[in-house]
Formats: structure tokens, C-alpha cells, sequence
């Protein structure tokens, strides 16, 4: 910057000063990006021997899955930092499975819980603008639920017809 300074502004060089902050910023951030990678690459094979002596479900539907829930948590930008010690010693095979057990226990409850898989959604079109076949099999499920149905019971207020009456004279009849 010394250099530059006898041949350009002072506005120049703040520029150039404040891009040069930017460069080493953005590259503060792809280091992160890519020691993160590096780790989750190391430790995403040993994992497998790890995962399995644990309570997996916890955090995922299949191994696999979990496997990459928690290595992704160890190793994501955020946390790789604080855990560095601990993956380098899983990536070593020197963290026994107790220790392993215990800190699958404290990062597990972190972690997003499986999610359940849901029914088919309904379609949100009225059955009248359905396909036909869809149409049809909705009309035949319709008339199934309509024969297997029990009758309504019609309600002791229904016997008293449309004519409005008092609550009082209402307590009477009925009480």
C-alpha cells in the first residue's frame, strides 16, 4: 500500500484497502468451509464402528443417516473447532466406546429427531376436477364409508320441530 500511495488518491486506497479487508474476510470463511470438509471426510469412515455400539435411532431412520447427522455436527463450521480434539481421536481409534456413548448422549439431543412420514397428502382440487380414474376409486371409498355408516339418532331437541321455545319451558319437557 506504501507503494501505491504516491501515484493514486486517498479515495483509491480506501477502496483498495477495503477490498483487500473483503478478500481476507471471504477467505477467513472458505478456510472454515474447507477444514470442515477435510474433517467430515477423515471422520465419516470411522464413524460406522462407532455409531453402531450407540442408541442410533435417536437421531436418524438408518445408520447411514445417522452417521451423517453426527458427523456433519461435529465437523460443521460452527463446531469443528470445539470438537477438534475429540474427532482427531475418533479418526485415531483411540476414544474408547464408553467415552464415544457418553458424548453420542450429550450431541444427540442437539440433533434433529427422524421425521415421520406422512400419509399422502390430499389433493387440493375438488374431486369434481379430478382424473377419472381418481375420481372413481374417491366415489366407490365415499360409498363404502356411506353403507358401513352408522344412522344418525336424531336428538331429543329435534322433537320439539322449528317452533322456538324458552329455556325454562325447554327444562320442563326435558328434566
Amino acid at each position: 500500500m506504501e507503494d501505491l500511495e504516491s501515484e493514486y488518491d486517498q479515495d483509491v486506497l480506501e477502496i483498495l484497502d477495503n477490498n483487500i479487508d473483503t478478500f481476507r474476510e471471504a477467505s477467513y470463511f472458505i478456510e472454515r468451509a474447507l477444514m470442515s470438509m477435510k474433517l467430515f471426510d477423515k471422520i465419516h469412515p470411522v464413524l460406522r464402528e462407532y455409531i453402531s455400539t450407540v442408541n442410533w435411532k435417536t437421531i436418524g431412520d438408518t445408520q447411514d443417516e445417522a452417521e451423517m447427522k453426527f458427523g456433519r455436527f461435529l465437523t460443521s463450521e460452527d463446531n469443528y473447532q470445539q470438537y477438534k480434539t475429540i474427532i482427531w481421536n475418533i479418526v485415531k481409534g483411540t476414544m474408547n466406546k464408553k467415552q464415544f456413548a457418553k458424548l453420542f448422549d450429550q450431541i444427540g439431543s442437539r440433533l434433529a429427531k427422524p421425521t415421520v412420514k406422512r400419509e399422502k397428502q390430499r389433493n387440493p382440487l375438488p374431486p369434481e376436477m379430478w382424473p377419472e380414474k381418481e375420481r372413481k376409486e374417491h366415489e366407490e371409498r365415499v360409498e363404502k364409508v356411506r353403507k358401513a355408516g352408522v344412522p344418525d339418532k336424531i336428538s331429543r331437541f329435534d322433537d320439539l320441530g322449528e317452533e322456538f321455545i324458552s329455556l325454562a319451558e325447554f327444562k320442563k319437557l326435558y328434566s
